[in-house]
């Protein structure tokens, strides 16, 4: 059914009894949706696309000089006569001609300024081989359109997940950047197609499930997915929905931190949020600053499939369970590193970091040391943390002087090499120095950084809000810069995140059978269907269980299907505010 949004002027809607949440600090705002916002800019597949050649300018880190050099890189979404921009993961400088390696392609406006985030209307993210995306990677556009999954000569391709702004959601295989084998697709109105795609659309036999209408009206239910925000730099905390059964389940659209926070995933900081960490203007964790921490933006729509106009006078959430999800979210953070500040580079010590409503009790290293090729040098070392109710430093300082470094020396003194622009000679000379004891086969030289890696895992016990207790262990690796033969790095400046600022409505926290007034009134015509946003809010990371209701001026009360909602939201943590 084509989607038409018709709503008459926003209103209070009628008296909705004493049991609903007063207007005040619990209020929010009722928006329409309009369909023109959230139409993709730019989807790969979508057109032929073609080989693009540019040249830009690169800082080169080892001959500390800007150099030009030219680029060539499959365009997917070519006709928009976009410029384009690589940038490189591991921070080292590509080598010219066709890109292979990890990183950022960006594509921006012509002319834009490289500095103005206006400019950027698409983003890749990922791997590329001889200047096509290859491998895992993912795609998004300013409209919020996404694409995160495998890719093949340049388009989507293998298993991946496509999100629309609108709500819409395809998860399953994809051939030359279209849908294709099985898979299922969510759209906004609650429909599921679940089966066989080809060519991108629905093959025929596929099985639809579909929430059922009361008297010809549907009312449908999702979250929506907020776009990179390029004016701050950073990606708003998004929510996905999936069918649930006869239900649907909202949470995180960030499998980074669910695989940290609930599941078995590593700890530690990626290169990636690595490199991030070295920009004093950016926060030191993999969940980014604060700003990114927005309420949950909830899409509902009403489809009149009757021959009368259907008018609503108010609606509210009819919650029947909401409770605190206290379970840790615990990062492995590096010490910080000033290269600006000429201090010898000895710093066996790391931060660990909770941004859980809950200690981390409890809480034990066990480690080892080792090479960052990952071989390890086989000595267990254990270090008991205590309780860890925000952050805490862990030192191994006394672990490595157990495995014969020389502490006293390489704490206070730059070491020398023959030839220090001979990376290879120079780190030969240090693993005949003596003074790494038996970590000597095992160090790396980063620049002129000696560094070793220490692997293990954190094991913590947390309570819950029921008072159960809980284990857990999460495997991590840190790199430890543990001496110094130079430093001749220089410094930058970066800019203040701005936050944004919402309008939403409140939830609660350990309660239930309540509900949450949502003032509004409109008209939907026969034959359409008009679609609202609202902001849904809690003061902390906490699970609810909810149905929509929409009051209609005849009398009727019209529900949506079932929704668990995970919302996460961290304490105010003094890391996600620096």
């Amino acid at each position: 059914m084509r989607h038409r949004h018709l709503l008459a002027g926003l209103g209070l809607a009628l008296a909705m009894g004493t049991a609903l949440v007063p207007a005040g600090a619990w209020a929010g705002t009722v928006t329409r949706v309009d369909p023109a916002t959230v139409r993709p800019l730019a989807v790969p597949g979508s057109e032929p696309g073609a080989e693009r050649s540019w040249v830009q300018l690169m800082w080169n880190p080892v001959s500390r000089r800007l150099e030009r050099l030219g680029y060539t890189a499959f365009d997917p979404i070519a006709s928009l006569g976009l410029e384009l921009e690589w940038l490189a993961d591991d921070g080292r400088i590509t080598p010219a001609g066709a890109i292979t390696g990890a990183g950022t392609l960006t594509f921006r406006k012509p002319g834009a300024a490289a500095y103005d985030p206006a400019g950027i209307v698409a983003t890749y993210r990922g791997s590329l081989v001889a200047g096509r995306a290859e491998g895992q990677g993912s795609f998004y556009d300013a409209t919020g359109f996404a694409y995160e999954g495998g890719w093949h000569a340049g388009l989507m391709a293998g298993e991946g997940r496509l999100s629309l702004a609108n709500g819409d959601e395809y998860v399953g295989g994809f051939r030359a950047g279209q849908r294709e084998g099985q898979g299922v697709l969510t759209l906004a109105t609650g429909q599921i197609l679940d089966g066989a795609f080809v060519g991108g659309v629905p093959a025929a036999g596929i099985r639809m499930v579909d929430f059922p209408a009361v008297d010809g009206l549907r009312i449908g239910v999702v979250a929506e997915r907020r776009p990179h925000n390029y004016e701050l730099g950073l990606d708003p905390m998004s929510y996905t929905s999936r069918a649930d059964g006869q239900g649907l389940a909202i949470f995180p659209d960030d499998q980074r931190l669910l695989e940290a926070w609930h599941g078995p995933g590593r700890i530690d900081m990626t290169p990636a949020e690595q490199a991030v960490f070295d920009n004093p203007s950016t926060t030191p964790s993999f969940l980014g600053p604060y700003e990114r921490f927005d309420p949950l933006s909830l899409v509902f729509e009403l489809e009149n499939s009757t021959t009368d106009t259907v008018s609503i006078v108010g609606g509210f959430l009819a919650v029947s369970q909401s409770r605190r999800n206290r379970e840790p979210a615990v990062q492995v953070r590096p010490y910080p590193r000033d290269p600006c500040s000429g201090i010898i580079e000895f710093l066996p010590r790391f931060f660990i970091d909770n941004f859980g409503w809950a200690s981390a009790d409890n809480a034990v290293l066990n480690l080892t040391a080792g090479a960052l090729d990952g071989r390890s040098e086989g000595t267990p070392l254990s270090l008991p943390l205590g309780g860890i109710a925000q952050s805490t430093m862990a030192d191994v300082t006394d672990g490595l002087v157990a495995l014969g470094l020389n502490v006293d020396l390489l704490a206070n003194e730059r070491l020398v090499c023959s030839d220090p622009n001979d990376e290879r000679l120079c780190l030969a000379e240090l693993r005949q120095s003596g003074h790494f004891g038996q970590l000597a086969d095992f160090i790396s030289l980063d620049y002129m950084t000696v560094a070793i890696s220490m692997m293990g895992t954190l094991d913590y016990d947390w309570t819950g809000a029921d008072g159960a207790v809980a284990h857990k262990r999460a495997p991590f690796s840190m790199t430890l810069p543990i001496a110094s033969v130079a430093n001749d790095a220089e410094c930058g400046e970066g800019g203040e995140i701005i936050p944004v600022m919402h309008d939403p409505f409140m939830l609660r926290l350990d309660e239930g059978d309540y509900r949450v007034a949502i003032p509004f009134a409109g008209d939907v015509t026969p034959g359409f269907t008009a679609r609202w946003r609202i902001q849904l809010k809690a003061p902390e990371t906490s699970e609810h269980d909810f149905e929509l209701v929409l009051l209609l001026a005849d009398g009727r009360q019209l529900g949506s299907r079932p929704v668990h909602l995970s919302y996460f939201m961290p304490p105010d943590h003094p890391v996600l505010r620096k």
